[in-house]
């Protein structure tokens, strides 16, 4: 990613998670216009793969071919496109997590 904002700095005597092998496009759906991803992947890749659909990923930072859709969402990104179509929390359905304990968790 690039961590313009910092937001991948952990606290004093925190721990850092790198997401970044988690890189996989999943599932790419025209029709429900939605795509699943893995935390990893880098905002070009899914317009990328979105665009044989006439779709892309509208918040579009200017960062896009090195940021990360995991740190889009921890940081809610936003480019040149979110005055029309909204930050990341506006194109934002769900997000599943494990907790600390391992346990699963759907936000959304």
């Amino acid at each position: 990613g690039t961590g313009l904002s910092g937001g991948a700095l952990p606290l004093e005597k925190g721990v850092l998670l790198v997401m970044a092998r988690f890189n996989q496009i999943l599932d790419i759906d025209p029709s429900a216009r939605l795509a699943r991803v893995q935390p990893g992947v880098r905002n070009l890749a899914i317009s990328q793969a979105a665009a044989p659909h006439g779709l892309y990923y509208a918040p579009d930072p200017s960062s896009q071919i090195a940021c990360s859709i995991g740190g889009n969402v921890a940081e809610n990104a936003g480019g040149v496109h979110c005055l029309k179509y909204g930050l990341t929390v506006h194109n934002l359905l769900k997000v599943e997590i494990l907790t600390v304990e391992g346990e699963p968790m759907t936000l959304g």
